[in-house]
């Protein structure tokens, strides 16, 4: 073989590799071309996504500022509350000073200093429970059987101190 023959069948592939490339060139970009709604309907889906995100967030936004607030007013009430209890310890330590439930003689007609804690004993006298007393009085349960306990152990303690002053 000679050159000629040679080089001219690399001049036919070269030829026929240019065609080929060609015609792969066309195709891509008709396919390209088909596909460019889809890159248009993609956007749109992207842009759809981040629409309904921000209104998430925001949604979001919008539940944790209410949960802040909500908690704000229940640490305003707490905050109450505890004024209330100090205020009332206050008190019962005061009660407890001269002149108090301690210094009072057995002559006295109530143990409690408080109109409400009378209002418990004259309830409990008239057959009302426990419970029905703390749903009447707004006294919680607790602090109704307490309150019942010292007035049975005063009345127990006023029975034996009559008992020896008449021996």
């Amino acid at each position: 073989m000679d050159i000629q023959i040679l080089s001219g069948i690399q001049i036919v592939a070269d030829i026929v590799l240019c065609a080929a490339i060609i015609v792969l060139l066309r195709r891509s970009t008709a396919a390209v071309k088909e596909r460019g709604g889809g890159v248009e309907q993609n956007l749109k889906q992207l842009r759809d996504m981040l629409n309904e995100s921000q209104q998430a967030a925001s949604r979001f936004l919008e539940s944790v500022e209410e949960s802040r607030r909500s908690l704000k007013g229940l640490f305003f009430q707490l905050e109450e509350k505890e004024r209330k209890l100090k205020e009332l310890l206050q008190t019962g330590a005061s009660d407890s000073g001269p002149g108090g439930p301690a210094a009072r003689t057995a002559g006295e007609p109530a143990a409690m200093s408080s109109d409400r804690y009378g209002e418990v004993i004259a309830l409990h006298r008239r057959g009302l429970s426990g419970s029905d007393i703390a749903r009447q009085s707004g006294i919680p349960e607790g602090e109704i059987s307490l309150i019942l306990d010292l007035e049975r152990a005063r009345g127990d303690s006023l029975a034996r101190d009559q008992k020896v002053a008449g021996s």
